[in-house]
């Protein structure tokens, strides 16, 4: 009998050290304030590493990772209860599209190329975009080729304040934009023909309707025959053949995710569903086509702002 109950206190003390030690960790989270985050992730690649350093940097909380596969709304809900967290950062191509329906926790994506402006469907969306501000593009497209005179772009209806902002900049440094607002496919052709011998410089900017797989490839067929270099918004048309890439910084990206995390959404009184715009410029230059097409490019410039040289 007597070894019974001594193994009942034993067991007693275990649990009540067990309880102790979890209030002191809670205590000190609290006093840290430091949070659970759950990270959920569709793919790994430079980008994403890249934004999850950055995020580790300037979140102060703890993180429980998810890595996706082809998991849905109802089990990333279950995750984030699992781990205790306050909130979802999700990152990947498309994942908005996922988490875009989860309410039960503030969600921040982030290095969805996939959409431009994706509306919240609730208000626990967040979102950061990746479309930079027109004159921070601006600035890093004439400071890297700073020869060229001359920019053919075309755009959407949804773009036209872009082209108007990118307009004002290029004119206050003597260089000729010429537009043409794409309405339907056939419009393409008959303006890249209007392009010829105008240009020495094409720029893609996000535009869904223009930029399909069938019409992409007509475009930069086009423009590659006659040896006219393009700057896209994407890396993934550096190997259809574009010269540089214009991407909000992915580092960037995860610090400015922690701190929005930190000060604009798990507070008290936060503004529910916002987006917010990206910070910083990040540059991928091919290096391999700028030399084939003989485009001169600012290397210091680039080097500068940490740019990336894919051969």
């Amino acid at each position: 009998m007597k070894k019974f109950f001594k193994r009942i206190l034993t067991i007693v003390s275990i649990l009540t050290c067990i309880a102790l030690l979890s209030q002191r960790d809670s205590a000190l989270s609290a006093e840290t304030g430091r949070v659970t985050v759950l990270l959920v992730k569709n793919r790994e690649n430079r980008n994403v590493t890249l934004a999850l350093e950055g995020f580790k940097s300037s979140c102060n909380c703890n993180i429980s990772e998810l890595t996706m596969r082809g998991a849905e709304a109802e089990d990333i809900t279950k995750d984030a209860y699992n781990a205790g967290a306050s909130a979802v950062l999700a990152i990947g191509d498309g994942i908005s599209h996922t988490v875009k329906n989860i309410s039960e926790f503030p969600v921040l994506y982030i290095l969805d190329s996939s959409v431009e402006s994706t509306p919240a469907v609730n208000n626990a969306l967040y979102g950061i975009d990746m479309t930079l501000p027109a004159e921070r593009q601006g600035e890093g497209v004439f400071n890297i080729f700073n020869e060229v005179k001359n920019i053919g772009i075309f755009y959407d209806a949804d773009k036209e304040s872009m082209v108007k902002k990118l307009q004002v900049y290029f004119k206050s440094r003597n260089v000729n934009v010429i537009e043409y607002k794409i309405t339907a496919p056939a419009d393409v052709t008959s303006a890249l023909k209007a392009l010829t011998g105008r240009i020495d410089l094409f720029w893609m900017i996000p535009a869904a309707g223009i930029y399909r797989k069938e019409m992409t490839e007509h475009i930069f067929t086009s423009l590659m025959e006659r040896r006219i270099p393009v700057v896209t918004f994407s890396e993934k048309y550096l190997e259809m053949g574009a010269v540089l890439s214009v991407e909000a910084e992915p580092y960037d990206l995860g610090r400015q995710a922690g701190e929005l995390l930190r000060t604009e959404i798990l507070v008290d009184g936060a503004v529910k569903g916002r987006k917010f715009l990206p910070r910083k410029c990040g540059f991928v230059i091919n290096s391999v086509v700028a030399e084939r097409i003989g485009i001169k490019y600012n290397k210091t410039y680039l080097q500068q702002n940490h740019a990336i040289f894919k051969k």
